[in-house]
């Protein structure tokens, strides 16, 4: 979705927006989401960029009174973490008529909290505190900083059922879906800069603030107590509003286009459009498929999926996927374990 991840609420591990943490797979008490190996940012150029990103969260549920909140509501709490690690690769540089060659990269450890409340609407807020170590022509710094993100999400045709007292159906069999979410993360807020001593000096962190919106309009069917969406179209945008800028984060639009079909296959085209520093406008496109096994055990479990059997809830929210930047596919990869 190049990036335009502050309004979706099923993006896990809290990168984009922590508070959507809670909003992602509300009925898992673990889940855990990895790359198996390192993405080139930069792939068929010479930048040798490498990123890796690992994350988890455990959440709890408490139900709350139908009496005040309406049926199905309930509270739900997460805590979650994870781990991203930027490697810049080996640079080269002249030190008094001397060539020395340093491995340079960024790590950052990120513990969170994420509370939401799943209701007529949901809403959900969290908060990270992060740890940045760094890295630069062999020069350490390290600071510390936080993100904090609250998100809404509407669904639409839900809100309108509740309120007549009617079911929305299409032709007696289909069910149609309609939501909108909006979304804003503030990032790297109350931090120092990175001090790299007096010959780099010191870096301060990308402030920003980052709003974002989407909307999904699908439609379902009914498989026994739950539904199952047999195509759902989802359009992002996000617009960062940058506080201080760094050539760590540059600053753009992004705007991000997902298509999925039967809760199986996600398609993904995704533009980010972007100015560093030195001014010259650049842009990154990025277009990928997913295929997840959500809609295969609903299809073919129903609603009562695997509760006894705590193998196939291992694999009931598995996803692997496949991801193109500027012209080179790359894999990824995504597992929830839901017992």
């Amino acid at each position: 979705m190049a990036g335009a991840g502050v309004a979706l609420p099923d993006e896990p591990g809290g990168y984009y927006n922590p508070g959507a943490v809670a909003l992602v797979s509300p009925h898992q008490k673990v889940q855990v989401r990895f790359y198996p190996k390192a993405w080139s940012l930069f792939p068929g150029t010479e930048i040798s960029i490498k990123y890796e990103y690992v994350a988890g969260q455990i959440g709890v549920n408490y139900p709350l009174s139908e009496r005040f909140y309406g049926k199905g509501s309930y509270f739900r709490a997460a805590a979650f973490g994870y781990l991203t690690h930027l490697n810049y690769g080996q640079n080269t540089i002249d030190l008094g008529g001397e060539s020395r060659t340093f491995s340079d990269f960024d790590t950052a450890t990120h513990l969170g909290l994420s509370i939401a409340l799943i209701s007529l609407v949901e809403v959900g807020v969290g908060g990270t505190a992060k740890r940045l170590n760094s890295r630069f022509v062999g020069f350490k710094a390290s600071g510390n900083a936080y993100d904090f993100g609250m998100i809404l999400r509407i669904p639409i045709i839900h809100v309108i059922e509740r309120v007549s007292g009617d079911t929305i159906v299409i032709d007696q069999t289909f069910y149609p879906v309609a939501e909108g979410v909006v979304g804003m993360a503030w990032r790297n807020r109350g931090g120092n800069a990175l001090d790299y001593g007096q010959v780099v000096g010191k870096v301060p962190f990308p402030v920003s603030r980052r709003d974002g919106l989407s909307v999904k309009v699908g439609v379902a069917c009914a498989l026994g107590s739950s539904r199952l969406e047999l195509v759902g179209i989802r359009l992002a945008k996000e617009i960062p509003r940058p506080k201080i800028e760094t050539t760590r984060e540059p600053t753009g639009n992004a705007i991000g286009l997902e298509i999925s079909i039967f809760e199986m296959v996600d398609l993904r085209k995704g533009k980010n459009s972007y100015q560093l520093r030195d001014g010259v406008n650049r842009h990154s496109d990025t277009q990928g498929v997913a295929v997840r096994s959500d809609g295969f055990f609903k299809l073919f479990f129903g609603s009562s999926t695997s509760s006894d059997n705590k193998w196939l809830a291992l694999v009931k929210h598995l996803s692997i996927g496949y991801v193109q930047f500027e012209g080179a596919w790359q894999s990824n990869g995504q597992i929830e374990f839901g017992f």
